[in-house]
């Protein structure tokens, strides 16, 4: 399930030049799906945000969640009480004129991937450090057009395993960036990556370099704007990887009034085609319609509408044996149930 989080309340305390900003939000799905034991299910989730002025510029945010879910497993799904999925630590940052130090779940912004940036199809990636299981770490500086980052992440024994850098760096409308990560158990040996990005009218164009040993991967992507309805992407990568192809894909997205297409096809570095297309219809303002069809392992389709309530509540209808491209995230089989953010 997507999660949309809302925050409904906050608490803000002054105290000479600081301050604080201290909210809680949520967000649940109730109702009924016919693969779970038992039919009914329910998830939710709970979040923690803290936002502090220091004075001076200088800033600290400080985030914790938890998500609990209905046991669907057990022959009796509200047996046994929830499956509580908590984040083993918190996402803890200091903010300044100049930069950051933050540390936590990094959502792939570690070190070594805040500049550079990665293809479609590319066998190789410099660490991704999306981990909410570590205590990650990322210093990062900025002066205008140049940035520079260090960082590691944490081991399960409490300390530091890995260094990753980055740094990048814009000049005019060409945007560079580099990504080192010491070498880890997946690659050959340590990671070393740059890009570049650049745009022309409507055009966009990357390039993407990564090696790792003996193994490396070189991608390319390249967006058009064919009109304000009317966008296609392209990727190509070389991949000298074992067991990994080239790989290489194009979609299309079309967008007009109350009607969104979407279509894509994929030859993987698995060596695998994979194709699909995501039909939605805004029937009025507060009901969307999604039909579509993917291939992959196990080919299927979904079928499914979201009817708005409110800004914080909704009601959703579907069936889905695939996965979906666009809009919500359905659940597999049949599923009536709300939705409410608060």
């Amino acid at each position: 399930m997507k999660n949309v989080l809302l925050t409904t309340t906050a608490l803000v305390v002054l105290a000479g030049v600081a301050s604080a900003e201290i909210s809680w939000s949520a967000k649940t799905d109730i109702g009924y799906n016919d693969k779970i034991n038992g039919g009914l299910f329910y998830d939710a989730s709970v979040d923690l945000k803290g936002e502090f002025d220091l004075g001076d510029g200088y800033g600290a945010n400080i985030t914790y969640g938890a998500d609990l879910e209905s046991n669907a497993g057990a022959t009796t799904p509200w047996s046994g009480g929830p499956v509580i999925k908590r984040d083993a630590f918190p996402t803890i940052e200091i903010t300044s004129p100049y930069g950051s130090l933050k540390g936590g779940d990094l959502a792939d912004k570690g070190a070594s991937e805040y500049f550079y940036k990665d293809r479609s199809g590319m066998s190789l990636d410099v660490e991704n450090h999306d981990s909410s299981t570590r205590f990650d770490y990322r210093a990062l500086a900025e002066f205008g057009d140049y940035g520079i980052a260090f960082g590691g992440e944490g081991d399960n024994a409490g300390g530091l395993d890995g260094m990753s850098v980055g740094a990048g760096a814009t000049f005019g409308n060409f945007t560079i960036g580099l990504g080192y990560d010491q070498k880890d158990t997946t690659h050959t040996g340590n990671n070393i990556g740059a890009s570049v990005d650049t745009t022309f009218g409507a055009a966009s164009i990357g390039l993407s370099y990564l090696g790792s040993g003996s193994d490396r991967s070189i991608g390319v992507a390249v967006g058009y704007d064919i009109s304000s309805d009317l966008s296609a992407k392209a990727y190509y990568a070389n991949n000298k990887v074992p067991t990994k192809v080239d790989a290489y894909g194009v979609s299309v997205a079309y967008k007009t009034g109350a009607l969104g297409l979407d279509l894509y096809y994929d030859h993987t570095d698995a060596n695998v085609n994979k194709y699909g297309v995501d039909v939605s219809y805004e029937v009025m303002s507060e009901l969307t319609a999604y039909v579509g069809y993917q291939s992959a392992a196990t080919n299927g389709y979904y079928v499914g509408a979201k009817y708005t309530i409110n800004d914080n509540l909704s009601a959703t209808v579907s069936y889905s044996d695939g996965n979906e491209i666009s809009g919500p995230e359905f659940k597999d089989g049949v599923s009536v149930f709300l939705t409410a953010s608060f």
